[in-house]
């Protein structure tokens, strides 16, 4: 057993070589380019490719179309797609197999920072394959009716979204307002609290500090910020907001509320704070703005004054 690290497609690629006869392929995500590399390499060898198939994903260019149709072309190949799929594994004749956190893109084979696990040892590879069958037999096949259905399905502009997907869907890129907000014009919003216990209920481990420093762009300018609860109505006038993780503010920007679809409603987000504007700040704890009871608030929205404001903005200097 050794440790496979990015970048890793020659690791791949000759992992691909090896294989004699049968190839197991498992992936939530997919672009067309890998795939047909691996078709290409492995011409002649069966391959049996289970994958994830969800409108969401297809939208914003996470999931081929393309490469599932040069899959149905091979006739060495099958493709199934079954529900709630996150496993990346690939199982060689049953002698050698990788687990992976890459995905079958060019960015899990290139650009992302990824980690796996290459073994050999017989029992374990086999228990896998064997993990594999179990699955395939409940993955679902597709028919040329359903797939025209998402191959006309309305794309994302671009390769797909380079951040949002990676944060649990709590942080995804938005629209640029039609009007920028005058300087002076955001009325007064909330403290907005977020909970490291609900984090990791949720099973976003990243917390809002990380995912802003990850994905807040000040050249892009504007940022959606899913919320769970409670639901609210949407709004476009610009309001004040701070941004609190554990009992300290680390930040403050100006937001507006967009409404949530159905989709991203079923995904847990109630609503999206908009953030047109975000500025990191010097941490100031609850301890040191007149909050009184409120600051008993471990999660949630904590109504914004003039006094929290006073207190608030020479600590954050």
């Amino acid at each position: 057993m050794r440790i496979v690290t990015s970048p890793w497609r020659i690791e791949f690629n000759a992992f691909l070589g090896a294989a004699r006869n049968t190839l197991r392929v498992v992936a939530p995500f997919y672009s067309s380019e890998p795939v047909t590399e691996l078709l290409r390499r492995c011409k002649g060898k069966k391959k049996f490719f289970l994958l994830a198939l969800e409108e969401q994903a297809v939208k914003g260019n996470f999931q081929s179309i393309s490469a599932i149709r040069d899959i149905l072309k091979d006739p060495k190949a099958e493709v199934r797609f079954i529900r709630n799929l996150h496993a990346k594994f690939v199982v060689a004749d049953e002698q050698s197999a990788i687990v992976t956190s890459a995905n079958l893109t060019g960015g899990g084979l290139d650009n992302n920072i990824e980690m796996g696990i290459r073994f050999d040892d017989l029992a374990g590879v086999k228990r896998l394959a064997h993990h594999f069958d179990a699955l395939w037999a409940k993955a679902a096949t597709i028919t040329a009716k359903e797939l025209d259905y998402y191959d006309a399905l309305p794309r994302k502009k671009g390769k797909g979204s380079k951040r949002g997907k990676a944060h649990g869907l709590k942080v995804r890129l938005g629209k640029l307002p039609k009007r920028s907000p005058t300087p002076g014009t955001p009325v007064m919003g909330w403290i907005v609290v977020h909970s490291e216990d609900a984090y990791k209920r949720e099973g976003v481990w990243e917390s809002p500090i990380q995912q802003l420093e990850e994905v807040w762009s000040p050249k892009e300018g504007v940022l959606d910020w899913g919320w769970t609860s409670p639901k609210m109505k949407e709004n476009s006038t610009p309001r004040r907001v701070l941004l609190a993780w554990k009992g300290e503010v680390f930040g403050h920007a100006i937001a507006t509320i967009r409404g949530a679809s159905k989709e991203e409603i079923d995904d847990g987000s109630q609503f999206f704070f908009v953030l047109t504007k975000f500025q990191w700040a010097k941490r100031v704890p609850f301890e040191k703005l007149p909050l009184g009871r409120r600051r008993r608030h471990h999660r949630g929205l904590i109504r914004l004054d003039e006094k929290i404001l006073e207190a608030y903005w020479p600590r954050s200097k």
